[in-house]
């Protein structure tokens, strides 16, 4: 498939062009640094957060410490005036002593526990972090692949369209060459080059084997006529070397001269023409044949078959 889509030039998008094209970067590192400004912002809420309970709970110590000092001045006052003797001023003292260090240990307490809460949201924070980095790199992965797929196939369907329609319009100035040649192809199809069935008697070599089976293989699997009359015609002088019967080439020569008969006759009816105007062409056409009759002629099966990917042989289907 990689040759194939690249004979037609078509390469997929790469995970830059996605970020350039669509605004979607799927890379982890974009997933980590995204992650991360989440993390960071939340951290500082919760810095935040922490800073109003520290100042809360001084507040609120402070307070307790005001109150408690008014409640030390007021029993000092109480105790003055009542002659209340040394030892009872002391018990009241030591009282008030206890209540204000119990009050302002319920703040701290109060203050650290907060702060471990704080301390405990953090860590879960840190750990959805993570997770969500890894979600977000797995979903921008999956839509950066969908967008690279949609994308490519698009274009894979346009480059097959386009050489379709090329080959079809190689294959119809295939077939008007084929038609204008049939007034004068059955002279030169029968006895271009041809050897003798006697050639076939003797030994093939291993390549010339393999060009027969070859040939015998591929002009069997043509189910088109003009695909099986084309190599006929490529390969007809090479095919007495390779040990085909008279027989054998008497018949592909016999169907090809009826197929071109047949083509040749349907396209009059359908457009015909002056004939002087297809004498005319069909004399340029068999010229052109003759040339390349010439060239062909000293040239083996196996150097022709070089010319599979030639833009004839990718017609014929080879």
């Amino acid at each position: 498939m990689a040759d194939y889509t690249n004979s037609l030039g078509v390469n997929a998008l790469t995970l830059d062009d996605i970020n350039k094209q669509y605004g979607i970067n799927a890379t982890k590192e974009y997933a980590q640094q995204v992650a991360q400004k989440q993390l960071d912002t939340q951290l500082a809420t919760l810095a935040q957060q922490g800073k109003t309970y520290e100042q809360n709970a001084y507040s609120e110590s402070r307070k307790k410490d005001l109150d408690y000092f008014d409640q030390f001045r007021q029993s000092q006052y109480n105790t003055a005036g009542k002659g209340i003797t040394g030892g009872m001023q002391g018990l009241g003292e030591q009282s008030l002593n206890l209540g204000r260090n119990s009050d302002l240990a319920n703040i701290y307490n109060s203050l650290s526990q907060q702060k471990s809460g704080l301390d405990a949201q953090g860590n879960e924070y840190r750990t959805a972090s993570n997770t969500y980095a890894d979600q977000l790199y797995s979903d921008n992965l999956t839509k950066a692949q969908g967008l690279i797929d949609s994308d490519f196939n698009k274009r894979l369907s346009v480059a097959q369209q386009d050489w379709s329609n090329k080959l079809a319009r190689e294959q119809f100035e295939y077939e008007k060459m084929m038609a204008s040649m049939s007034g004068g192809s059955g002279g030169s199809g029968g006895g271009s080059g041809r050897k003798s069935s006697g050639s076939s008697a003797k030994k093939l070599t291993a390549a010339q084997q393999a060009d027969a089976d070859w040939f015998r293989q591929t002009y069997s699997g043509f189910s088109n006529n003009s695909q099986k009359d084309g190599l006929y015609y490529q390969y007809r002088g090479e095919l007495g070397g390779l040990g085909f019967s008279d027989a054998e080439i008497n018949a592909m020569q016999k169907a090809y001269e009826t197929n071109l008969s047949n083509t040749s006759e349907a396209r009059r009816k359908v457009n015909p023409t002056p004939a002087k105007k297809t004498t005319s062409n069909a004399n340029k056409a068999l010229n052109k044949v003759k040339a390349y009759e010439k060239t062909t002629k000293k040239s083996s099966v196996t150097k022709t078959k070089a010319n599979k990917n030639s833009i004839l042989g990718r017609l014929l289907g080879w």
